[in-house]
């Protein structure tokens, strides 16, 4: 609590301030000490959370412009050809009735080869 400070010299600061404040001014002195330390390191713990706010806040700012460049460089190298594009803007497009059409004329060409009847038969 006190450092390197011992039992013997912790008596002989308090025989010189009780001869120093006398015994009806020590508490007095004592409270007022204790108070000055406190705030003392209450200002401290403060001043050194401030600064590791600082400190948090300028590599969180560093690592968000590091993500914005890596961010630009993917998507520069992340062309996708026009064919991928076509495709996938193909696959997401709804149901076109042209298709639908075809695929049932398809599937009734399939069950009437399976009936033995041709295609122009009724």
């Amino acid at each position: 609590m006190f450092g390197s400070l011992g039992m013997p010299e912790l008596l002989l600061i308090l025989v010189i301030a009780l001869i120093v404040f006398g015994p009806k001014k020590l508490p007095e002195v004592g409270r007022s000490l204790g108070k000055a330390m406190r705030e003392f390191k209450r200002t401290t713990e403060e001043i050194k959370g401030k600064f590791e706010e600082q400190i948090n806040a300028e590599e969180f700012k560093d690592i968000k412009n590091d993500l914005a460049d890596i961010k630009k460089e993917v998507s520069g190298t992340l062309e996708l050809p026009n064919e991928i594009k076509d495709l996938t803007r193909d696959l997401n497009a709804p149901p076109d009735d042209s298709v639908v059409k075809d695929d049932l004329v398809v599937a009734d060409v399939a069950d009437s080869a399976k009936d033995g009847k041709t295609h122009g038969e009724g």
